[in-house]
């Protein structure tokens, strides 16, 4: 019976003391490179999205502009900040049935940002009509949030506290719902 209680002491204590080496571990790592972080948004000053219509495809450039801090990190791990981008819009897109196709990230040195470009295949429905839940579903809003003209809509304001335009740019005069556009001629 006493075996028993100290050989499950001693599995206890090599347990904790196992799990205070893991973090102590882990904060040594992220303190050495702080890219290590799960903070996306970290050194995150602006970005800029738009997405333009043609035919069956919506050309999709995601451009975001960093801090100095944020901006030597992504150039130190450019091949990962490249594989994360692409994979985590990837996952994103096929959560909602669309697929990625040429997917890209260019770093611009002199201006301090990323962007990302690829093509959306999937979010046509029907002839010059598009739905955008694939992008809209993660924001506080909907397109009655953008400002519309002819042929386009445009948000300006802030998602997680940064500055963010939203640029849909379409090839006709459209019309839309709360995630839904399509040609005003069509109807």
């Amino acid at each position: 019976m006493n075996e028993t209680r100290v050989s499950r002491k001693k599995i206890i204590v090599t347990g904790l003391i196992l799990l205070a080496f893991i973090l102590i571990l882990t904060f040594i790592l992220i303190w050495q490179n702080p890219a290590l972080l799960p903070t996306s948004n970290q050194g995150l000053m602006k970005r800029v999205i738009e997405v333009r219509a043609e035919g069956e495809v919506l050309h999709y450039e995601n451009q975001s502009f960093w801090n100095e801090s944020a901006f030597s990190n992504i150039l130190n791990s450019e091949k990962e900040f490249k594989s994360e981008q692409i994979n985590s819009l990837n996952i994103s897109l096929q959560k909602y049935g669309k697929v990625m196709l040429n997917p890209n990230v260019e770093i611009d040195e002199e201006n301090k940002s990323t962007t990302l470009i690829c093509d959306v295949d999937g979010a046509m429905y029907s002839k010059d009509s598009y739905e955008f839940h694939w992008l809209l579903a993660d924001l506080p809003f909907d397109l009655y949030a953008f400002e519309q003209s002819e042929n386009e809509l445009v948000y300006k304001g802030e998602i997680d506290n940064v500055p963010t335009t939203i640029k849909l740019l379409f090839p006709f005069p459209i019309n839309h719902c709360h995630e839904h556009v399509w040609s005003a001629t069509t109807q």
